[in-house]
């Protein structure tokens, strides 16, 4: 496994091999959407494996390969698989970098949608409610993804 624990605890490459790598994952995600959906799939699960392999499998690069592994998963309509990825995602997030960091409150937000589309919309509510509320208080009420968490729970409300 490379690189070493920065002081978050996830594992980070030397600055002088940042680069080159970066060039590499950009080709490697450049392929992961394109082609079709099954193929998209293996190319991102491939890229997932790669990040495990250099940053460990809690490193923050793992944690956004698996979120593309769940948006994959979700664009196949299999949800259950994706809700598994989005939840290590929201946890190594939480666990790393805090409840409130916005790349947290990113991740309950996919969350929540792949909670809302599976019909388990209590959950999804109370992810929506502390994502729109946070982003609101950190960001303002005009942030993207908070306007994002009030439209989705304004569609809960509609039965939507």
């Amino acid at each position: 496994m490379g690189g070493s624990p920065d002081a978050r605890g996830w594992r980070v490459l030397p600055h002088w091999l940042v680069a080159p790598l970066v060039k590499i994952q950009r080709k490697l995600e450049s392929f992961v959407f394109r082609g079709t959906p099954e193929e998209s799939l293996e190319a991102a699960e491939e890229l997932l494996r790669r990040q495990i392999r250099i940053f460990g499998p809690d490193g923050g690069p793992s944690a956004v390969g698996r979120a593309n592994v769940a948006k994959k998963l979700e664009d196949l309509g299999r949800l259950d698989e994706a809700r598994l990825l989005r939840r290590e995602v929201v946890a190594g997030y939480k666990r790393h970098l805090g409840d409130e960091h916005i790349y947290t409150l990113s991740a309950e937000l996919a969350l929540g949608i792949n909670l809302k589309n599976s019909g388990m919309s209590d959950e999804a509510r109370d992810l929506f409610t502390h994502v729109h509320e946070e982003r609101t208080r950190l960001l303002g009420p005009d942030d993207e993804a908070t306007l994002t968490a009030s439209r989705w729970l304004t569609s809960m409300d509609y039965g939507d």
